[in-house]
């Protein structure tokens, strides 16, 4: 699972060449483009429960969370323009960050496993462009985002020792929004962008323990009209 992000990319770089042996000088782009992106997610610390009260009791008590390394992320997106500043977009990605570790008031514990998120995205963007300018080939852009992710985690050991909590999956409610700045190549219909991106989710149920889903990306991609 950890190569989507990586396959995505691929695509996308495999596909440059054919992009650019179509590109013709134009004053009129079509208003549909798709999108490729990947980058390096941050994931907060998560703090843990459960779904047997007591056992949530517990672990709330000891202020209970799990902290995780950098991960990966990735997107692919087909979006249509209106006119020169709106656009919106359908978007399919994927984020896997590995667990680091588990702490509480009671100390600090080693801990092996992951966690995964697929998403499926409706975002809508605003577009500023400066015109009859010499930076007109760069457009900043903010957008935000509404879905669902598919939750898919597993938590092998803790301290070492095997938990027998090998797999757990849930589907919650997703959101993001995005900010960042895209090379338009002039008279072309490529463009290369550079993006921030907050993605949370609501709290998923990996069925004995609860968590949360919260990230920051660092993201690199290209875009192209058709």
């Amino acid at each position: 699972m950890r190569f989507a992000p990586i396959a995505l990319m691929t695509v996308a770089v495999a596909m440059l060449p054919t992009i650019a042996a179509a590109q013709a000088p134009a004053t009129v782009l079509s208003p549909w483009y798709f999108s490729f992106s990947g980058g390096v997610i941050a994931a907060e610390d998560a703090e843990i429960g459960s779904v047997v009260p007591t056992v949530d009791a517990v672990l709330r008590g000891i202020n209970a969370e799990i902290t995780t390394d950098l991960g990966f992320s990735g997107s692919a997106a087909l979006g249509y323009e209106f006119g020169e500043a709106f656009r919106i977009e359908g978007e399919l990605g994927f984020r896997e960050v590995d667990l680091d570790k588990g702490n509480s008031s009671l100390g600090q514990v080693s801990v092996e496993g992951d966690a995964q998120a697929f998403s499926l995205m409706f975002n809508a963007a605003y577009d500023f462009r400066f015109k009859n300018s010499a930076y007109s080939a760069f457009v900043p852009y903010v957008g935000v985002g509404v879905g669902v992710a598919f939750h898919d985690a597993e938590l092998s050991k803790v301290g070492g020792l095997a938990t027998g909590l090998t797999d757990g999956d849930d589907t919650t409610l997703a959101y993001q929004g995005m900010f960042g700045v895209s090379y338009e190549v002039p008279q072309q219909t490529l463009g290369f962008f550079v993006q921030y991106r907050y993605f949370a989710t609501e709290d998923p149920d990996y069925g004995f323990l609860t968590s949360e889903f919260r990230t920051h990306a660092v993201e690199i991609g290209i875009r192209a009209n058709f």
